[in-house]
């Protein structure tokens, strides 16, 4: 009997660029927690709803990109009424810890009607850690090929435990 036929393969994810055709706009910040202090150059992303059927890119999501300002200032305009995710994941900073782990990016869900300036966002962020040192062996030699794990205590419905840490 001839083998089986091939699975379908799944249909390849595509984006295109949220259209300018509206007068809505989503504005916001992106910030340090703990100081405050803008992050500039931190990359803002707005997707919006998989375009409708009928359309050229029907199934597509859309989406813009931006970075943020000097201020940490991010101002997506011209969009039409939808509702949209504004994600921001720079590199070393993390959203606030939920339950001792953090998300790889902050995300937010916002609906805009016609018009609407949406302009109080604002992304806190929290800066990453680094561990430096050195292992040695028994004779205080630097040791090669080992590995390191950054682990951290966690109490789930059980004593205390190790868990690999961010």
């Amino acid at each position: 009997a001839p083998p089986p036929p091939a699975p379908p393969r799944l249909p390849m994810r595509i984006f295109a660029a949220i259209p300018q055709t509206g007068d809505a706009s989503i504005e916001g910040f992106v910030r340090r927690l703990d100081t405050g202090e803008p992050l500039a150059g931190a990359p803002v992303v707005l997707t919006g709803l998989p375009e409708e059927p009928g359309s050229p890119f029907a199934g597509a999501m859309s989406l813009r990109e931006s970075m943020t300002d000097a201020a940490g200032r991010f101002l997506f305009e011209g969009l039409p009424a939808s509702t949209y995710t504004v994600r921001t994941a720079p590199a070393n900073f993390f959203p606030p810890p939920l339950g001792g782990t953090s998300a790889p990016a902050m995300t937010t869900s916002i609906t805009v009607d016609g018009g609407q300036k949406m302009s109080n966002l604002v992304f806190s962020l929290v800066p990453g850690g680094v561990f430096q040192g050195l292992i040695r062996d028994d004779e205080g030699r630097p040791a090669g090929n080992t590995s390191v794990w950054a682990l951290r205590i966690a109490y789930a419905d059980s004593p205390k435990t190790l868990v690999n840490a961010k």
